[in-house]
């Protein structure tokens, strides 16, 4: 009974202590909320290891193609002679003639041209790599044209006096006069070797040099053992 009547003596004070208690928890409900309320949105992701990401599960389909990176695309594939933006190839098939300082090797090819007849004359020349058109000569002058290349396992230059016929490409017949031949010879204004065109019996070649037609010897005419 004590304890009853200790009640009823401070009921008012248990009633006023349970008031506050309410207060306080009903003043602080904010602290008690459900996790799963929380909005994702505002959820930072900066933390997020990315080593984590699962690759497998990235949907390549969704790759914007037109913000791909193409600096790095594979370019092995241009093997191109006479391309007029990549500039002369060489391959080990190409055949070599010369050397030039400021060119450096120097390859035949040919060039196609008409005389004033219309006739169609083709001249041997010269061409290094990186370069877009094969350089001959013609009436005292430098010449320059789409490049023909060729192409030979074995070759070699013979001097103009071992060889009783050239068996290198011949170009044009000048309607059946003659027939000219790959020729090579020495220029001493840079102690260059440089490719030009020749004919039989005749003592020199013609080499372009510096926007001019050089006639050179002794040379060496190109003789073919083995196209490719």
């Amino acid at each position: 009974m004590c304890i009853i009547d200790s009640i009823k003596k401070y009921k008012y004070i248990i009633i006023i202590i349970l008031i506050i208690i309410i207060i306080y928890l009903l003043s602080n409900k904010n602290e008690y909320l459900d996790a799963s309320a929380v909005d994702p949105s505002a959820v930072d992701t900066s933390a997020v290891d990315p080593s984590a990401v699962d690759p497998s599960a990235v949907d390549p389909s969704a790759v914007d193609p037109s913000v791909v990176d193409t600096n790095t695309a594979n370019t092995s594939a241009v093997v191109n002679s006479d391309s007029k933006t990549n500039g002369f190839i060489p391959t080990n098939t190409h055949i070599k003639g010369g050397y030039s300082k400021d060119r450096g090797d120097l390859y035949v090819c040919k060039i196609k041209k008409q005389d004033p007849s219309g006739m169609d004359i083709e001249y041997s020349g010269q061409i290094a790599s990186g370069e877009t058109k094969c350089v001959s000569t013609d009436d005292g002058l430098e010449i320059k044209g789409e490049p023909i290349l060729f192409n030979a396992t074995e070759y070699d230059w013979v001097h103009q006096k071992d060889i009783a016929t050239p068996t290198g490409f011949s170009y044009d017949n000048f309607g059946g006069k003659r027939t000219l031949y790959s020729c090579r010879g020495i220029i001493n204004d840079n102690n260059s070797i440089q490719v030009g065109k020749a004919w039989r019996n005749y003592n020199f070649c013609n080499i372009p040099y510096n926007g001019e037609e050089r006639l050179v010897k002794p040379y060496d005419f190109l003789r073919i053992k083995k196209s490719a």
